[in-house]
């Protein structure tokens, strides 16, 4: 009997299998009555399937491909690879080859290498079922198709080669990428070497994505540059916090959560102070995942500051840090209606989860407007105070449904 993980993986496997199989080879968009899973009772045999895959129809044929994938029938791959290697119809080749990439048979391997080369199938389902197999030696078979004139077939190409772990492909890629001219082509390149962790390929991406600064290839050259946890390009990825494109922006704040670094430190914290909106509390948010020897003297410094702007993100950071020491300061802060975003401090105490901190939080969540109330009962359930039940009651039952939702979380 299968255990139920696994079916549940054949069963997902099979709908998408099915379904591109339908879209991309057969018979254009599937009907839904088409695609449910049948019941376990009503599953073909073994020998039923098989004679299916021996059907003089190529669609009986694809379909049956597909149903050795759907119920693991691995005694009949010798039967798809026969299909595979033989079968007049490109079509049913290419079911077969996604069944048996899918079920990481690696004997397929070679013989979905010579229908990619011989340009014969639907080439981005089968780069697709090649990179399944997880081999590297497969990676030669997938570069080529980095310049291939459809987007999909590109993509899926780089996809492939990541799970290849094709990282001898690298410098091939790399000198690939450098002949072309099209943006969107070097986007596929870019992202491959993303996926295989080329790093020769630095300076090249930093390049691109300096020269296009609000495109594709700069949101797929952050995110390679942040697998690579790119030093060089922090001073870019710093940059790029500010942009207006929100991918832009999600990629770079992405990799500097990766990098906690001296320079990445300073920069961010220059971003906080510089920046009182959406990009002042993402760089606060990235800060409080970094190690203490990099944010607790600048931190201090600012809650002790001042700048009462600048208060909450400091109070946070230290409270992420577990900094005991700052806990009366931040009870201060807290208590100041007139600090910025008291939320987030009401959050830093629950982060620092001190019993003495619970008389204030109380306080806060008592208040009859205002933000501060969710963050100090958020706090309050976090420390599992339970003197502060009236409080927590009371949100529950409040008309805000925020805090209402607070209260019951």
């Amino acid at each position: 009997m299968k255990k139920p993980m696994q079916k549940f993986q054949n069963n997902k496997k099979f709908i998408v299998v099915i379904t591109a199989l339908q879209l991309a080879i057969f018979c254009g968009p599937p009907k839904p009555e088409y695609l449910p899973v049948p019941p376990e009772e009503n599953n073909p045999t073994v020998g039923e399937v098989r004679a299916r895959l021996q059907s003089a129809d190529a669609v009986e044929r694809g379909m049956a491909a597909a149903e050795v994938l759907r119920y693991s029938y691995r005694e009949l791959t010798d039967d798809l690879l026969k299909i595979l290697q033989h079968d007049p119809s490109d079509n049913t080749r290419t079911a077969a080859a996604v069944a048996l990439g899918a079920l990481g048979e690696q004997k397929a391997g070679q013989f979905i290498v010579k229908l990619l080369r011989e340009n014969r199938g639907h080439l981005d389902l089968l780069v697709e079922a090649l990179g399944e197999l997880k081999n590297p030696a497969h990676g030669a078979a997938a570069v080529p198709l980095l310049v291939h004139e459809n987007t999909m077939t590109r993509l899926k190409a780089a996809e492939a080669l990541g799970k290849m772990k094709a990282l001898a492909q690298g410098a091939a890629i790399l000198s690939q990428a450098q002949k072309q001219q099209s943006p969107d082509i070097i986007e596929a390149h870019i992202i491959a070497l993303g996926n295989i962790t080329y790093r020769p390929a630095e300076n090249f991406i930093i390049t691109k994505v300096t020269e296009n600064p609000q495109s594709t290839v700069a949101a797929a050259g952050l995110l390679a540059l942040g697998k690579f946890k790119s030093r060089k390009a922090i001073p870019l990825f710093l940059k790029m916090m500010e942009s207006s494109d929100a991918k832009l922006q999600e990629n770079a704040a992405n990799a500097l959560r990766n990098i906690p670094d001296p320079s990445s430190a300073e920069g961010l914290f220059k971003l906080f102070k510089t920046n009182a909106g959406d990009t002042g509390l993402l760089a606060i948010d990235i800060l409080a995942d970094y190690p203490a020897n990099l944010t607790l003297t600048q931190a201090r410094a600012l809650l002790n500051g001042e700048q009462k702007q600048l208060h909450a993100g400091a109070a946070f950071i230290l409270g992420k840090l577990k900094d005991r020491e700052s806990r009366e300061r931040i009870e201060i802060v807290l208590r100041d209606t007139q600090t910025p975003n008291r939320e987030m401090v009401a959050r830093a105490l629950g982060y620092l989860n001190e019993k003495a901190s619970i008389p204030v939080l109380r306080e806060v969540a008592r208040e009859k407007e205002g933000q501060a109330r969710y963050g100090a009962i958020w706090s309050l359930g976090i420390m599992e105070a339970r003197e502060a039940l009236p409080e927590i009651r009371a949100a529950v039952s409040s008309a805000d449904r925020q805090l209402a939702a607070y209260g019951l979380e």
